[in-house]
This record gives C-alpha cells, sequence and structure tokens, in this order.
C-alpha cells in the first residue's frame, strides 16, 4: 500500500507535487492490477467466488461494461479484493470514474475502507482527483470519515496542496478542527508540508 507520507516531501514546488501526485497514482493503479485474480486459479473456483473476482477484474480494468452486467447478474457492489480492498476504492485509486458511478447506482456503501482504514474518499483527495471526490461527495460519502491514524479526507488534500478539494470537502461538511493520531490539524498538515494556500484558505474559513 501507499502512506500519506509518500504523497508529499517537505519544500516540493508545484511542479514536482504535480509530479510526485501522477508518480503515485501509477503506483496506485499497479497496486490495483496486482490484485487482479489469477485466471488459472480462478477457473477452479466456485461460482459465487469466480462472479466476485470477475467483477474485482472488471473494476481494475475500468471495464463498466463488464461491471454492470455482473452487477445487474447479482455481484455484490460491496464486494473486496482478497487483500480486503474494497472495488469503489480500487475505481478511485485508478481514477475510474464510470465505473465509480456504476457502483454508486447500485447502491454500493461508499464508506466501506481497507485494512488500513482508508475510504474510497480518501483516496480520492489523497490523489487530487476532484471529478471522483465530487462524485462521492454528491452521493453522500463521509468527509469526516477517518483512517486508523485519524487522518481524514481534508488532511489528504492538504497534505498534497489541492486547494480546490480542500474547499469542496469543507464546503461538504469537513471539519478543519478535527485532530489525527499526532494532534495535528488539516491546517497543521498544509503548513508542514508548505501547502500554504491551502493552510491560508482553511485559517479564514475558521476565523
Amino acid at each position: 500500500m501507499v502512506y500519506i507520507e509518500e504523497l508529499v516531501i517537505i519544500g516540493e514546488n508545484h511542479l514536482e507535487k504535480a509530479k510526485r501526485i501522477q508518480q503515485i497514482r501509477r503506483k496506485m493503479k499497479n497496486f490495483a492490477y496486482s490484485m487482479k485474480p489469477d485466471p488459472d486459479w480462478l477457473r477452479y473456483q466456485d461460482h459465487y467466488t469466480q462472479v466476485r473476482f470477475s467483477l474485482v477484474d472488471a473494476v481494475i480494468r475500468g471495464d463498466v461494461s463488464a461491471v454492470k452486467a455482473l452487477l445487474e447478474y447479482g455481484a455484490d457492489p460491496n464486494t473486496t479484493d482478497m487483500h480486503s480492498t474494497p472495488i469503489l476504492v480500487l475505481a478511485a485509486m485508478c481514477n475510474h470514474i464510470r465505473v465509480g458511478r456504476a457502483l454508486i447506482e447500485s447502491k454500493v456503501d461508499l464508506n466501506l475502507y481497507t485494512s488500513l482504514g482508508d475510504s474510497a474518499l480518501m483516496w480520492s483527495s489523497a490523489l487530487s482527483e476532484y471529478k471522483f471526490t465530487k462524485m462521492l461527495i454528491d452521493a453522500g460519502a463521509q468527509p469526516n470519515s477517518a483512517n486508523f491514524c485519524g487522518a481524514t479526507p481534508l488532511m489528504m488534500a492538504s497534505a498534497v496542496g489541492s486547494l480546490r478539494i480542500a474547499k469542496l470537502l469543507v464546503n461538504s461538511g469537513a471539519l478543519i478542527s478535527k485532530c489525527d493520531a499526532w494532534n495535528r490539524t488539516a491546517i497543521d498538515i498544509a503548513l508542514y508540508f508548505g501547502n500554504f494556500r491551502v493552510a491560508d484558505y482553511l485559517k479564514r474559513k475558521v476565523s
């Protein structure tokens, strides 16, 4: 997996931050692809397992037609891969917006999380995927959900310097004063990583 510390380096300029986010996006997509089931293994599994992992595979590939067909067939939109990563999170990691929309239309639980406590909203925020983040927010994802370290989507956006997503989250009810496990707020995190525009915006919102 990728931790939030990998998304940022103190002192990076905006171009370096953009390059780093692109690198992390590629890493997350590679991670998601590594979760694809082995066809030879899948062939000998029971019917339920075959349907489940066919859906996982379709989500990772971004094959929205296959995803919709499997969901209509009865596949569970809340299913996970073999490492307990919800398929909505996999879609967010790969920025497959149409797949995410299909899962939302199938009444997926928007707030499912990985083994580290990271939701789809947290990953779309950390990867600066504005359209995916807005889609999740509009569908009812919780903006104040936190992972096992207490990090929230707003903290993720603050760490990578995504002002647009920070504004979206705050306008959707994200709490600026919420603290992580190290007693840091989103403002503290934005300042620590040199994202002063985000920090200034958050300060104005709490003043």
